[in-house]
């Protein structure tokens, strides 16, 4: 073959050439185009599945942070309030021992304000200058002797009601009626009168 049989043979089947060539082009275009489009599709869902698992990295980024600070939160809470109940436990030792403190000078107090009534019931009682065992005089005497006798029995109560009989009990010895008397003795010459 040589360049004439070359020319008739392209000659005669140039249409069939020229017209697979346009289909093959256009064939090939088209392929091009929707492999361009693919491409493009495949960008961009690659680009929207990035900002997905962004945003999913966000939520839990953002949900560890939150577990986190729950979880601090929480121990926090539960060291504060261990160390309230150690304050409240402290503030009732605290509160408890005032309690105990305050009874006691109370009782103390109470002591202390016994025993002064009762010294100064005595210092009446000896301020009458009367002795219960004597028979005393009628008339004002007379007068003064059940003033005194009331003023024994009040303070011996008083000793009683309050436990101070054992630390007066020496007063309270002394100055007790060991005798029963009736009556008084008139003023001319120790006459009796009933």
């Amino acid at each position: 073959m040589d360049l004439k049989g070359i020319y008739l043979v392209a000659r005669r089947y140039s249409a069939a050439v020229l017209c697979m060539a346009t289909l093959f082009a256009g064939g090939a275009l088209f392929l091009w185009n929707g492999y361009k489009d693919l491409d493009a599709q495949k960008v961009a869902f690659e680009k929207e599945k990035l900002s997905v698992v962004e945003a999913q990295f966000k939520r839990e980024l953002e949900l560890q942070k939150r577990e986190f600070l729950v979880t601090h939160t929480e121990s926090m809470n539960v060291e504060k309030t261990a160390q309230l109940k150690a304050k409240e436990l402290e503030q009732e030792k605290v509160s408890a021992l005032l309690m105990v403190e305050q009874q006691s000078i109370s009782k103390a107090q109470i002591n202390k304000a016994a025993e002064e009534k009762l010294q100064m019931l005595m210092s009446e009682f000896s301020a009458l200058g009367v002795n219960l065992n004597a028979k005393p005089n009628c008339g004002d005497d007379q007068a003064k002797y059940n003033s005194a006798k009331a003023k024994y029995d009040e303070i011996y109560s008083w000793a009683e009601a309050h436990g101070l009989e054992k630390k007066y009990s020496n007063f309270l010895f002394h100055n007790q009626r060991s005798t029963i008397t009736f009556g008084c003795l008139k003023p001319e010459k120790g006459a009796f009168a009933p």
